[in-house]
């Protein structure tokens, strides 16, 4: 969870979970950012709906875990209204069959 690009690099605002987790987790994750007073509504705008949001990330996550052939997936960005979250572009990592959990770009550096 994070606010996304540079941003989030350069203030270091991101959550990290292991799965499986559970809402619970991940609802404090989001609880935990500098950006959640944004989404519960800052300076009079309206809330994001966080369950909406924990709703796409419970399925990213069964989606994750069904099939061991994902490493890793991106949603950037991720829009948020009162009612809803879609994600507008995704980017999906598949892990090496050869070595399942390492990054195939940091197993080539390391065979150098």
């Amino acid at each position: 969870f994070g606010r996304g690009g540079v941003t989030a690099e350069l203030l270091h605002d991101v959550a990290t979970l292991i799965l499986p987790t559970d809402t619970d987790r991940m609802r404090a994750a989001l609880a935990g950012l500098r950006l959640s007073a944004v989404l519960t509504g800052y300076r009079g705008r309206p809330a994001a709906n966080i369950d909406a949001i924990l709703d796409v990330a419970e399925r990213l996550a069964t989606l994750i875990l069904a099939d061991t052939r994902i490493d890793e997936i991106e949603i950037n960005p991720l829009m948020l209204g009162q009612d809803s979250a879609s994600a507008v572009d995704a980017v999906i990592w598949k892990a090496d069959p050869a070595h399942p959990g390492v990054d195939p770009e940091l197993q080539e550096n390391q065979d150098d």
